[in-house]
């Protein structure tokens, strides 16, 4: 009996202990009992590698340690991580990749030749007739060499090309001859008249083209007004009436060609820009000064005087780029072994990136590979986050090579 109590009592006690122990042990959590137990971890928002058991401040820059979040991915080796409030205290900016056209800058010094003020072209009436038609309407606006500034409904016009026609069906030299020289005054082209001894048909109306390249300085009609012979219809003005001369180095002579667009700049003249384009390029080297000398013509800027002999800052945008990738200038990091930029791949994440680069100007570099349009770089702090991503990727090496040093 002695010996069969204790087993009893056995029984009973593993049994209570199936009903009840696996309750306890799901309700029991060791992770959380050993955080309760464990100091909570701090870190530094701008070096993620600085870990603390306290509060305190970062040993390398000085910010205050904030509390470490865990984290069961790992981050690409080197991005960095920045919260948009430490982005705004850094001064991080962003850009991003477009395509544009760039050009090959030329810059130079030159001065003022001469002012074109006294080629303005006036246009009259030829005979008297009704505006039916205009062309350009705002003042300065370009007028190219061909272009219709006007179209005038005549009488007087088709009355003209009747006699003309009845004068080659009686095949009246001299009368032919007369009516020649009055169509060509009120404004019929040889191609025109040829036309008209061709077809046998009047050309209803007068068109008025622009004889060469210029801008529209004044427009005294209006549509459907009466004019008379002789009176001022309009004025063009030279396109570029500010002639420069600019001395160009040895080494710019391969990308001058004229045609080319311009920019002058003036110390006397500040945050005025003018706009232009070369229009020759001298064919003799000056001796003593190894420069090749280039003609270039500007545009006129309302309300500035200028004169003859200014000196000018003047820049020669060649050897176009068209429709390529381009970053700021500032965004490119040029190590002297490789040049890399400073993506954002979304809110805060930031890794560096390998680019090719081509052209350059003054504002922007050409992408040929490594970046994608659209995709946003740092064009401002990126050397703070370069550094940084360059600090963890060494860590991690020695951390790699530590810890294959302790598994031999």
């Amino acid at each position: 009996m002695k010996k069969i109590l204790p087993l009893i009592l056995l029984l009973i006690v593993g049994f209570m202990a199936g009903i009840y122990l696996p309750g306890i042990l799901q309700n029991y959590s060791p992770a959380e009992n050993n955080a309760s137990e464990q100091s909570q971890t701090y870190t530094c928002p701008m070096h993620p590698h600085i870990h603390s058991d306290h509060k305190g401040s970062c040993p390398v820059c000085g910010m205050d340690l904030v509390i470490a979040k865990a984290s069961k991915e790992t981050a690409p080796k080197g991005e960095v991580s920045i919260s948009p409030i430490m982005q705004n205290n850094l001064g991080i900016k962003t850009a991003i990749v477009k395509r544009r056209t760039i050009y090959r800058p030329i810059h130079s010094y030159g001065y003022i030749k001469q002012l074109e003020q006294l080629g303005t072209q006036k246009i009259t009436a030829p005979v008297d007739a009704t505006v039916i038609k205009i062309g350009p309407e705002k003042n300065n606006a370009e007028i190219k060499k061909g272009e219709a500034l006007l179209v005038l409904h005549s009488p007087t016009w088709l009355a003209m090309q009747e006699q003309f026609l009845k004068a080659l069906q009686q095949r009246n030299l001299k009368e032919i001859r007369q009516l020649t020289g009055l169509l060509k005054q009120s404004g019929m082209n040889l191609a025109e008249i040829q036309t008209l001894k061709t077809t046998k048909k009047k050309i209803p109306n007068i068109i008025i083209r622009a004889q060469k390249n210029g801008q529209l300085i004044s427009l005294n009609v209006k549509k459907q007004q009466q004019v008379k012979r002789g009176d001022l219809l309009l004025e063009i003005a030279p396109l570029y009436p500010i002639i420069t001369y600019a001395e160009m180095f040895e080494g710019q002579w391969q990308w001058l060609k004229p045609g080319q667009p311009a920019l002058m700049h003036m110390r006397s003249v500040p945050d005025v820009e003018w706009t232009g384009v070369v229009q020759s390029v001298d064919d003799i080297v000056s001796s003593r000064s190894r420069t090749l000398k280039s003609r270039i013509g500007f545009k006129l800027q309302p309300g500035i005087e200028l004169h003859s002999g200014m000196q000018t800052s003047i820049t020669v945008l060649s050897n176009p780029h068209k429709n390529v990738l381009t970053v700021p200038y500032d965004a490119v990091i040029r190590t002297g072994i490789e040049n890399r930029v400073i993506v954002l791949d979304n809110e805060g994440h930031f890794h560096p990136q390998r680019v090719i680069i081509g052209l350059t100007d003054d504002e922007y570099v050409e992408i040929k590979s490594g970046l994608e349009e659209g995709q946003k770089v740092v064009a401002s702090g990126q050397f703070l986050l370069d550094s940084e991503s360059n600090l963890l990727s060494e860590l991690e090496r020695m951390k790699s090579r530590t810890d294959d040093t302790a598994d031999k």
